[in-house]
């Protein structure tokens, strides 16, 4: 909230400043992300609205982001945004037709910039939440060419691998996003850890891999937050 704030100053100081908008979405999102991972009240009214507080949120990240673009329409990093923000799940539209929106703007941000990684990961991310695992890996290929430091690029191939019950290299990708994250900016830290929780969880669900790999499985548990 304190952010929003924030960048809702400097907007209001240079209203034509899409990075402003940008920001100002950005922190709305987040602040969306944190209210969905709230355990669920057990009052299913109060259930209900919390629900509603993330959407209005995503909304309201989503109308800066066009107002962004209208500012600068060839910002890659505005276009990665709206596509990053936009919530899959909403009464307004289909599921189908939010996933065609956040392509569609994830695909004009690399078309503005190919060495965007963001939009990259994020793409990636979308195709896995599809079950196209063939194109969220391509997605992530593309990425590590461009920058192979970026931590969040070996998190989300943790991410990928794992689904696609690699759970070998689904440690050594979280591993190595680790590494990469201890010796980046404070950024990146915290990178890592979706890609080791995929790992875990996989391990659970597979007994026979689970006690194959029980001490890298408790080593990877410890570091986990």
């Amino acid at each position: 909230k304190a952010a929003s704030r924030a960048y809702a100053k400097a907007l209001f100081l240079h209203p034509s400043n899409a990075g402003s908008w940008r920001d100002v979405a950005l922190a709305l999102h987040h602040q969306a992300r944190l209210i969905d991972q709230l355990p669920p009240h057990k009052d299913s009214d109060n259930s209900n609205t919390q629900v509603s507080l993330s959407l209005a949120l995503s909304h309201q990240a989503e109308r800066m982001l066009h107002a962004a673009i209208r500012a600068s329409p060839t910002s890659s990093p505005t276009w990665a945004a709206l596509g990053i923000v936009l919530p899959l799940h909403t009464s307004s539209c289909s599921t189908t037709t939010i996933v065609a929106r956040k392509e569609y703007a994830l695909s004009r941000a690399l078309q503005l910039d190919p060495r965007n990684t963001t939009a990259w990961v994020a793409l990636s991310r979308l195709y896995l939440s599809t079950g196209e695992l063939g194109l969220a890996q391509d997605a992530l290929r593309n990425a590590r060419t461009h920058d192979p430091t970026e931590s969040s690029i070996w998190d989300a191939m943790s991410v990928v691998a794992a689904v696609s019950g690699d759970y070998q290299s689904s440690l050594e990708y979280a591993e190595h996003s680790m590494l990469l994250s201890g010796n980046g900016s404070s950024s990146r830290r915290s990178s890592g850890g979706e890609g080791m929780m995929a790992f875990v969880q996989g391990a659970i669900m597979h007994t026979g891999m689970m006690m194959s790999m029980k001490g890298a499985l408790y080593a990877v548990a410890k570091k986990l937050p």
